[in-house]
Formats: C-alpha cells, structure tokens, sequence
C-alpha cells in the first residue's frame, strides 16, 4: 500500500497524475461517441431510411457526417504518428 505524500511536490505530481487520467478518459469517451454518430448517421444516409427522412435532415445528416468524418480522420492520423 503506497503511503500518504508528504512533501508539496508529491502531492503536485498526484493531482498533476489525477487531472491527466481524467482528460484521458473523457478525450476517449468523446471520440468513441464521435464514432457512433458517424456510424449512426451513415447508417440513416445509406440504410434505406433516406425516403423517410425529411430533405433539410437529410442534408444536416450528410453536412454532419462530412464534418465528422473529417475530424476522426484526423485525429486518427495525430494519434499513429
């Protein structure tokens, strides 16, 4: 069992630990919901739903799939680099 930090730096280097663990996380959350919606919204674009969906959404799902699409892509390069 680690023991408590006593020194001010330890404590920095903790908190420091603590705040990049949770940036972390969430970074991983957000693109994994990024993810989804690209996936959901091709599936709407291309599943055969495009005749039920009305014409101004069809076109804000295909400018949100662009725009998502675009981003994960980048991100994937930043992050295999």
């Amino acid at each position: 069992m680690q023991s408590v930090p006593r020194t001010w730096s330890q404590r920095c280097d903790l908190i420091i630990n603590d705040v990049a663990i949770i940036q972390t996380v969430i970074g991983k959350l957000v693109t994994g919901l990024g993810y989804l919606s690209l996936t959901w919204s091709t599936v709407v674009l291309l599943g055969g739903y495009v005749s039920t969906v009305p014409i101004n959404e069809f076109w804000f799902l295909t400018a949100v799939s662009l725009v998502l699409a675009s981003t994960q892509n980048k991100y994937f390069l930043r992050f295999t680099m």
